[in-house]
């Protein structure tokens, strides 16, 4: 699926993929999943824009002075650097139902939704899912 949507891509615009793996206890964090999708999409910037500098200045200032890298902080930041972009990247997480600390990811992914980002999530349907994009009536299924 990732292949394809990547040879897909028209002239700017930019993809940011993510892999929840029970076998891999790192990549079932919510945080990690976050951080992750920052990662992707700042070493894309960088053809997209001529100067993310100042930009990635900013964000490593707010992350050294943040008590804590969680979810929801990384979710913010995500959503900054998508903005930078000329369209709205795209971000898939798939085996979302894998990750350790789901509830933190659901909310973290509620704040991706608010724009900037055009979201795709995989998951079984577990009921703590269900119920979370349920109660988002912005949210398909």
């Amino acid at each position: 699926m990732i292949d394809g949507l990547k040879s897909s891509l028209r002239d700017g615009e930019v993809l940011a993929y993510f892999y929840c793996d029970f076998r891999n206890e790192r990549s079932t964090s919510s945080a990690e999943v976050m951080r992750s999708l920052l990662s992707q999409l700042l070493r894309q910037l960088s053809s997209h824009i001529t100067d993310p500098g100042n930009l990635i200045d900013e964000l490593a200032i707010e992350t050294a002075e943040t008590v804590s890298a969680s979810a929801m902080n990384f979710a913010r930041y995500v959503s900054r650097t998508a903005k930078q972009f000329s369209r709205q990247p795209f971000v898939v997480l798939d085996a979302l139902d894998e990750c350790k600390d789901i509830e933190e990811l659901l909310g973290a992914l509620i704040e991706l939704n608010k724009g900037g980002i055009r979201l795709f999530v995989a998951s079984r349907p577990l009921q703590v899912i269900k119920d979370s994009f349920l109660r988002r009536s912005t949210w398909t299924q």
